[in-house]
């Protein structure tokens, strides 16, 4: 098992790249280092445990696949979806009560990322709830990569998901459908509770529209929902001056490289006017997260729908953390409004 940290949004600053001998792995947590991981073809994404050769999947055609699914996001539609997402959640947030707490993951952030899934990848509305349930069940695994009942539940939910998009024509449909589901919102609440707990920041994207790319961008580094990734070496790899053996397994530490005072001056500071120093939320390179696009489009649509219509609020109790070693967030994110 590896070691949690309660709060992911204080991640363990970055350290020099090294062998696990008690995990059998190699760790990396450095910008630099985990920055050219991402980009080395010869590290293949697996998760907790080495896969055989025979399991790992073919580059030409998972890029293919990549290309197929960015031929789906195209920018024509993405902008199609963000007017009719953009009008559900500002919808949301004017029908949450002004006269008590609410709780934005249960009344705000999941709801309308299911919209959303739904949305873009063409499920059946009357399906959903049954959806839901398979990519909870699919999105609690990749949240705690550690947990063999779950990776156990994970193998049964994600061919039964898939079976709702027999036909589909959009690539990795049940795949989107998680991602927007349950990771989305994951995401958009370690965001707004960022925010929320630096209320100068709430107040300068209120007050100044032109920050709106650059915080996207610096909210994705300090609340990005990624902790660690694994990785299998194909071939040996040497990563600055570390060397991965040849079937080496390898966890790129996320949150800590976009922690990185050598890339990020003043790292553990929200700064909203931050310049883009190349954040690693996302991934980078050829098996970087294939719907950033959809991803950045929607966290944006939610979180300006929040800190437009959510005016003044304050936080309302302690913050309950869901999750695990892959991805934490808030289990509930009660707020007041002012």
């Amino acid at each position: 098992m590896a070691p949690v940290w309660t709060d992911p949004l204080h991640p363990p600053p970055p350290q020099p790249a090294c062998y696990d001998r008690a995990r059998q792995v190699s760790v990396l947590s450095r910008y630099a280092d985990v920055a050219a991981a991402f980009r080395e073809p010869r590290l293949w994404p697996v998760g907790t445990r080495l896969r055989e050769r025979s399991q790992i999947g073919d580059e030409a055609a998972q890029q293919r696949l990549r290309a197929d699914l960015q031929v789906t996001l195209a920018p024509a539609r993405l902008a199609e979806w963000e007017s009719i997402l953009e009008a559900e959640a500002r919808g949301m947030i004017a029908a949450l009560p002004p006269e008590r707490a609410a709780d934005l993951v249960s009344e705000l952030a999941m709801p309308w990322s299911l919209r959303a899934a739904i949305l873009v990848t063409g499920a059946d509305p009357a399906c959903a709830r049954e959806m839901a349930g398979l990519a909870r069940t699919v999105s609690a695994a990749s949240a705690e990569p550690y947990d063999a009942a779950l990776h156990e539940a994970k193998g049964a939910a994600e061919p039964a998901l898939e079976r709702y998009y027999a036909g589909s024509g959009m690539p990795m449909a049940a795949a989107a459908f998680v991602a927007l589901s349950h990771t989305l919102p994951c995401l958009l609440t370690d965001m707004w509770l960022a925010l929320l707990r630096h209320p100068d920041q709430m107040r300068r994207l209120q007050s100044d529209e032109a920050l709106w790319p650059a915080a996207i961008e610096e909210l994705l580094r300090y609340a990005g929902l990624a902790r660690m990734l694994f990785r299998q070496a194909m071939a040996e790899v040497t990563i600055g001056n570390f060397t991965i053996a040849e079937g080496g397994h390898v966890v790129l530490h996320v949150a800590s490289a976009n922690r990185d005072p050598e890339q990020f001056p003043d790292p553990n500071r929200l700064d909203l006017g931050r310049r883009p120093a190349g954040q690693l939320a996302l991934g980078a390179g050829g098996h970087s997260c294939a719907g950033a696009a959809l991803i950045r489009m929607a966290a944006t649509v939610a979180t300006r729908a929040f800190v437009s219509g959510i005016g003044v609020a304050e936080l309302s109790g302690e913050v309950e953390w869901q999750g695990g070693a892959g991805f934490r967030s808030p289990r509930e994110l009660w707020v007041r409004r002012g």
